[in-house]
């Protein structure tokens, strides 16, 4: 099986040019070794349009449009969550529009075995899936959206759902699922900036239950192919 891989995305106006190596360390981001690191990797690119570095395990890019930093170790994701905490309490005049928590996996599929469904594994699991005379749903693609509460704060209500995403690839023989948590800023007054940290940590919670989800639909295709 790929690694699982984990993100955060963040989306607004960013200011690449503002997320050097070395601002991170000034603003305990980065250790001192740790820039010392990633200053001399080929694959660094500090630019007005583009930043771009990986650092232990951590990717971290900046582009205008968006910040994302992201991992294929589940064991960083708490580095993830302080570390998009800690970038936008020292940015707090960043306008962001909002931001997603990503889960995305990947795995060698038995596409005969399969036979193109996930069979019978889906029917106990909560997708919203509904059956066509009595037959499993085809498994090529397909989407399911969560609702979650909304989370009120002082000036601006944060709209949450989660979106479960499965798509059987019959060319690379894989099969592919992604959760992302998605939040939606909607200002209630101006101005529209507010603590973030909060709505980071709600959204790391809700982690366990995404990849409880992955999981479930590995384990439905396992049984599709009889194992």
């Amino acid at each position: 099986m790929k690694p699982t891989k984990f993100s955060i995305v963040v989306i607004g106006s960013m200011n690449p040019a503002i997320h050097h190596p070395f601002w991170y360390q000034t603003i305990g981001g980065l250790t001192e070794s740790e820039t010392r690191t990633v200053l001399q990797a080929a694959a660094t690119v500090t630019s007005a349009q583009l930043s771009q570095f990986n650092v232990a395990g951590v990717e971290v890019l900046c582009l205008p449009d968006r910040w994302q930093v992201q991992s294929a170790d589940e064991a960083h994701i708490n580095r993830l969550a302080s570390l998009t905490k800690l970038i936008f309490d020292r940015l707090h005049d960043t306008p962001l529009k909002g931001f997603g928590l990503n889960i995305h996996r990947a795995a060698p599929c038995d596409i005969e075995g399969l036979d193109g469904t996930i069979n019978p594994g889906l029917d106990s699991m909560p997708l919203g899936l509904v059956a066509s005379d009595g037959m499993p749903p085809l498994l090529t693609k397909m989407s399911v959206v969560y609702p979650l509460n909304d989370i009120t704060m002082p000036n601006v209500i944060v709209g949450r759902r989660m979106n479960l995403n499965i798509d059987l690839n019959r060319d690379r023989r894989e099969l592919h699922v992604h959760v992302n948590v998605d939040h939606m800023f909607r200002p209630t007054k101006q101005p529209e900036h507010f603590q973030f940290g909060p709505v980071i940590d709600a959204a790391v919670e809700i982690r366990a239950t995404a990849s409880d989800l992955i999981d479930g639909v590995f384990r439905a295709a396992s049984k599709g192919e009889g194992g």
